[in-house]
């Protein structure tokens, strides 16, 4: 985001990009938050990495959907955007 900010100059839709940012920064303190809350409220251990287990799955479904947009992308806006 900070780049976006600092380099409008190098993108076509500079705000979509910040909140695409924006959005995954979002998702990434909610997720945080929800294992944080997980993880204090299991009385043993099994319930525990299996809560973790399920919270790990929603992360990888996110992160899934993030790389089939930016890999479906086909005029390559959001690659050259998104992608380092």
């Amino acid at each position: 985001m900070k780049f976006v900010n600092n380099h409008p100059h190098l993108f076509d839709m500079d705000q979509l990009a910040f909140v695409f940012g924006m959005v995954q920064f979002i998702a990434a303190i909610i997720y945080e938050i929800c294992n944080i809350i997980v993880l204090f409220s299991r009385i043993t251990v099994f319930f525990a990495i299996a809560s973790y287990i399920s919270l790990e799955i929603l992360y990888l479904l996110q992160k899934q959907y993030y790389n089939k947009i930016v890999l479906g992308d086909r005029m390559n806006c959001l690659k050259d955007v998104m992608l380092p």
